[in-house]
């Protein structure tokens, strides 16, 4: 994973399957030893790589995606549940 880069999301198919391989990065590309990466930020590029798993190009469709998991963990997170 390149150092500007988050997460990515992977397809990878094989024995007539296909599934998605998601990887996000949880601390800073320099400083493998300091603290997590902000909750925020890592809970946010993981709903981007699953909108990725419906949609591929950023568009309209796809940021529409994104907000609905990311409206769907703000409410999970108010009810208690993390």
């Amino acid at each position: 994973m390149g150092s500007n880069v988050w997460g990515y999301n992977q397809t990878i198919t094989g024995r007539g399957r296909k599934y998605h391989e998601i990887h996000v990065r949880l601390r800073q590309p320099t400083a493998h030893n300091e603290c997590f990466l902000p909750y925020e930020d890592v809970a946010g590029t993981l709903a981007h790589e699953l909108a990725h798993c419906e949609r591929g190009p950023h568009d309209k469709q796809f940021f529409s995606i994104m907000e609905s998991i990311l409206d769907e963990h703000a409410e999970l997170l108010a009810s208690g549940i993390t």
